[in-house]
């Protein structure tokens, strides 16, 4: 278990950045996107070629919650399991282990409100040692070798294309509650423009969860509600050189930015040549992801040490992605080409297990649990499409309809996949005077991508 005094402090948008370091067997992986992205967590080390090895997210009891609803500053506690005994209850979904995440929680007196933010600056440590204009142009006059498109210029190609990063973070939460109920909310907002040029991202996350207890204390409910809505903004990034990543190092140092007359600087007699001010200015792109997430719990108390308990998930991930390239575009020669692509993931989730814990002599401990659960997941359902040759780039991406040309098949759709789950499982432990232990474990999963 990692408290949240223990985690890493730092200027952290990532849950897993809090990990690292902190956790045998945890690898955390940086996102090499400039973009930010998201960081992935491996905790047994790859166990597919093709799958996921992401583990089992849990949070607040809650199985299969996605991290990016958490901010890193409403987090209590994570718990990390690693063995086969810890994860068992969880089935075949637990194979790449289990982390538990503790949010913080309101607790009785007045309302506690708490803002914290800060602001952070990058810049890129160690660029690659790339031949000047200067240097290129001496090189070539000792090996007798023609520079075909030498204009006399002494372009830094990294400069131009790379910048200070800026990065600010705000989070607001309020917390309180009485006797028998208990509140928590948080808004969080972080906005960061990358260390490359047209490169960026901003997220609004917004929590609410309220527990009470009622029938003399036998009764708990709480719900809560997760939303985020994450902007992404990038360059381009294909292969044959279509991306400013590579160009930025290969493009010719002894050649402008720009033409005299103001366009962009283009020499597209030589193959996979582009300039990357041309696709940073001239290929836009934007991503929109929304998730909500609405959780529901109950726990009743039947008669002392016997308790039934029920947990109830709906999630809606969707993600809007759109494109335009114009009409000076390198890459793209359409006059003018814009795309629009939507998805929707739905998953929903339902268990009901009970508890019975006995105390017997003082010496004999008993725990036992039965359950049933039941998910679904349906993935991939929505379409796209692409039209070109438009009038001028004043619309851009904001209406397809406007395009002059279209391919064959202008429109195209995803193979909507549905995915079932349904499990019985079952667990007891038994100690004997605090010193043995016996746990017994079984777990039945029937799924219909079998």
């Amino acid at each position: 278990t990692v408290q949240a005094k223990d985690m890493n402090i730092g200027a952290y948008t990532d849950p897993g950045q809090l990990l690292q370091g902190k956790v045998p067997g945890l690898v955390v992986v940086q996102n090499s996107d400039p973009n930010g992205g998201v960081n992935s967590m491996t905790l047994r080390g790859a166990s597919t070629l093709n799958g996921s090895t992401d583990p089992l997210y849990v949070v607040d009891g809650i199985p299969g919650v996605d991290l990016n609803l958490i901010p890193p500053q409403d987090i209590e506690s994570i718990d990390v399991l690693r063995d086969a005994s810890a994860t068992a209850i969880y089935g075949s979904k637990a194979a790449n282990g289990v982390i538990i995440v503790t949010t913080k929680k309101g607790s009785e007196g007045k309302a506690n409100v708490v803002y914290s933010g800060y602001v952070s600056w990058e810049k890129v440590a160690n660029d690659h040692d790339m031949m000047t204009a200067d240097e290129l142009r001496d090189y070539a006059a000792r090996h007798n070798i023609t520079l075909n498109n030498d204009l006399g210029f002494n372009t830094n190609w990294q400069k131009e294309v790379q910048r200070t990063g800026f990065a600010h973070n705000h989070n607001l939460s309020i917390s309180g509650g009485t006797k028998s109920t208990n509140y928590s909310a948080s808004v969080n907002y972080i906005a960061r423009d990358g260390v490359i040029r047209g490169v960026g991202n901003n997220l609004f996350t917004a929590r609410a969860f309220v527990e009470t207890k009622t029938l003399k204390d036998r009764l708990t409910l709480s719900v809560g509600v997760n939303g985020n809505v994450r902007n992404e903004w990038g360059v381009t990034r294909d292969t044959d050189g279509k991306s400013v990543y590579n160009s930025m190092y290969y493009y010719s140092p002894c050649v402008p930015t720009v033409n005299e007359d103001g366009s962009w600087y283009s020499d597209m007699s030589i193959s996979q040549n582009y300039n990357p001010l041309t696709m940073i200015n001239e290929n836009r792109s934007r991503a929109a992801f929304k998730r909500l997430q609405i959780t529901g719990k109950a726990r009743l108390m039947i008669i002392d040490g016997l308790f039934l308990n029920a947990n109830f998930s709906y999630q809606n991930n969707s993600k809007d992605y759109k494109e335009y390239l114009s009409h000076n575009s390198e890459t793209n020669k359409r006059n003018g080409q814009a795309k629009r692509e939507t998805y929707t993931d739905i998953n929903k989730l339902m268990e009901i297990y009970g508890n019975y814990d006995k105390e017997f002599n003082e010496m004999h401990k008993l725990s036992v649990m039965l359950g049933y659960s039941w998910e679904q997941q349906d993935n991939k359902d929505g379409f796209g499409a692409t039209g070109y040759n438009f009038y001028d780039d004043a619309i851009g991406w904001n209406n397809l309809g406007m395009a002059n040309s279209w391919d064959e098949d202008p429109a195209y759709g995803t193979d909507m996949s549905t995915k079932r789950m349904i499990s019985f499982y079952g667990r007891a432990n038994y100690s004997f005077a605090s010193r043995y232990i016996a746990q017994f474990a079984i777990r039945r999963d029937g799924a219909s991508s079998f």
